[in-house]
């Protein structure tokens, strides 16, 4: 594409020089990747002093400035912050569950014949249930995200395909860098996804270790 003169032609939402039925943004020296639909049907007259290039569409002064900020869109929707804050279940699980079996079973590997090591099965498969949940729930939302994001005219978003991997994280990650490059923002949901994992592991930790404790164990201390 050939740009005009980037010293008249302000940054903004113009016609796409390419003739496609959408805007594309002139960050005030180059045409960009961001696009969105235009949803006028038809391109803005030349403003006055505007100069186009050869081959260029002409750009339209009513187009300009139409949306504030580069690209301007918005990059956070209500999908990216469910997917952001779905470790909070495992900080409530881990403030409800009970670690008396895992307890139990370190006590015996440490302490052979004193402590018969016994885990709840059903904790264990209403556990596993919640996992398969949340895992399911991620790649759900991040399908409707992506879908958002492809929606608000950003080309090539992180693909939610990559929720399949494990964990949420995979996509919160992928996710967020891709907008910072693309949009200049977007980075938030990587923060607050890790302190929401880390504090997570806090809590497991702490109710771990009460849990292995002389006290809720039963068993006596060495020496005693």
């Amino acid at each position: 594409m050939t740009a005009p003169d980037a010293s008249i032609a302000p940054a903004g939402w113009y016609p796409d020089p390419a003739g496609h039925p959408q805007q594309r943004w002139w960050n005030g020296s180059v045409w960009t990747e961001h696009v969105f639909p235009d949803a006028s049907g038809a391109y803005a007259a030349p403003q006055a002093g505007f100069a186009a290039g050869p081959g260029t569409a002409a750009l339209g002064g009513a187009a300009a400035g139409a949306v504030a900020g580069a690209p301007g869109r918005a990059v956070y929707n209500a999908f990216i912050w469910i997917i952001t804050l779905l470790p909070v279940v495992s900080i409530l699980s881990a403030l409800t569950n009970d670690y008396s079996g895992v307890a139990r079973a370190v006590t015996a590997l440490s302490h052979p014949g004193r402590v018969p090591a016994s885990a709840s099965s059903t904790a264990n498969v209403g556990l596993s249930l919640l996992g398969l949940l949340v895992y399911g729930a991620a790649v759900v939302l991040a399908y409707f995200d992506w879908k958002t994001l492809r929606r608000r005219g950003f080309e090539r978003p992180f693909h939610w395909a990559w929720a399949f991997l494990l964990t949420a994280g995979v996509y919160v990650f992928g996710r967020s860098i891709v907008m910072k490059r693309r949009a200049g923002r977007g980075m938030a949901p990587i923060w607050l996804w890790s302190a929401l994992v880390v504090l997570g592991w806090v809590v497991a930790a702490v109710r771990i270790a009460l849990a292995l404790s002389p006290q809720s164990t039963g068993v006596p201390t060495l020496g005693a």
